[in-house]
């Protein structure tokens, strides 16, 4: 939804002990108090008194006082450009005014002596800058290199940024969160660092135009839907140690792989949906030596058509059958 002419838009009142004003399509809550957490509906509206003016909301002041953001606080306002978080602001709720429905957020800015948050460039961090909380959407960056001293990416955290075509993942990143990356349509490549163990839901869905992932030999676990609708991405190859992929729920669905290269001898545990609409009859599963009969009988694998195990050479044999046989082997 376009953003309506909000000059002439006034309204105000309170909430819980704090109080809110909107004028020009700025919206500000002040008080010394606990903002309330606010309720999803049964319609499908939030229980925030300035929901019906959420169209005409364009940045938000929170002044000093106000210790808390609460949960789905700005849920809904698709127009909200700029939020300011004060030094007394010590937590912030679930889906306060996350990616996904605050999509033209572009900056968010704290207080330099707020003791639990921080901001850089418009992201949100924790205060020591281990934890990248939220990038907002609309940030008009292609390229990011996440700072090296974050060590969580938390969920939702880079959702929704279409322009983002290169992530830089530090080493030290051991933890990436739900959704970390949904809806990254322009993203292209990403390595994961050695030391993430899990892949989570929906990670990298929807991610269209990513022709490239590394996934380090530390991941034991690739979470529901996390390649969902990467319809780019043509080949995949998943390390020795992982040993679930999805618990069957749509992890890869809709990819259109020409390759999947397993390191694994023993099938990870999957199902049918895992790799629901990849086209079994063209994708190559290529299998370490020796494992192409426990794959051909495993569910969610046995559906593939074209199987290979790769072919290990034994160079002695070689050579005594070669015309370098009396050439004498130099072992180490």
């Amino acid at each position: 939804m376009e953003a309506q002419d909000n000059t002439d838009i006034k309204a105000g009142g309170g909430t819980g002990k704090i109080t809110w004003k909107l004028s020009n399509g700025t919206l500000i809550i002040s008080g010394n108090k606990v903002m309330p957490n606010y309720k999803y509906k049964d319609d499908s509206s939030i229980s925030t008194p300035w929901y019906p003016y959420r169209d005409f909301i364009v940045s938000i002041i929170i002044e000093d006082g106000v210790t808390s953001i609460g949960k789905f606080a700005f849920y809904g306002c698709k127009n909200l450009t700029s939020i300011t978080i004060p030094k007394s602001v010590t937590k912030i709720g679930w889906w306060a005014f996350d990616n996904i429905e605050c999509e033209k957020l572009r900056s968010i800015n704290v207080d330099n002596d707020n003791p639990v948050y921080s901001s850089e460039k418009g992201i949100l961090f924790d205060k020591v800058k281990t934890v990248l909380i939220q990038f907002p959407p609309t940030k008009t960056d292609r390229y990011y290199a996440i700072p090296k001293s974050v060590t969580k990416i938390d969920d939702n955290a880079f959702s929704k940024c279409a322009n983002l075509a290169y992530i830089i993942i530090p080493d030290g990143v051991t933890s990436i969160g739900s959704g970390a990356f949904s809806h990254c349509y322009n993203l292209m490549y990403i390595v994961i660092p050695n030391g993430v163990k899990c892949i989570g839901f929906a990670t990298f869905s929807n991610c269209e135009s990513l022709i490239s992932v590394t996934i380090p030999d530390s991941v034991t676990n690739i979470g529901w839907g996390a390649f969902h609708n990467c319809f780019s991405l043509k080949s995949i190859t998943l390390p020795k140690g992982i040993t679930e992929i999805g618990n069957g729920k749509c992890t890869f669905s809709e990819c259109d792989f020409e390759h999947i290269y397993l390191q694994n001898e023993q099938p990870p545990t999957t199902d049918c949906n895992t790799f629901k609409e990849v086209d079994k009859e063209t994708c190559v599963l290529h299998l370490p030596s020796g494992s192409k009969k426990r794959y051909a009988n495993a569910e969610g694998w046995k559906e593939f058509k074209n199987i290979e195990e790769e072919v290990k050479i034994d160079i002695e044999k070689y050579f005594e059958n070669s015309l370098f046989a009396d050439v004498p082997l130099q072992k180490n």
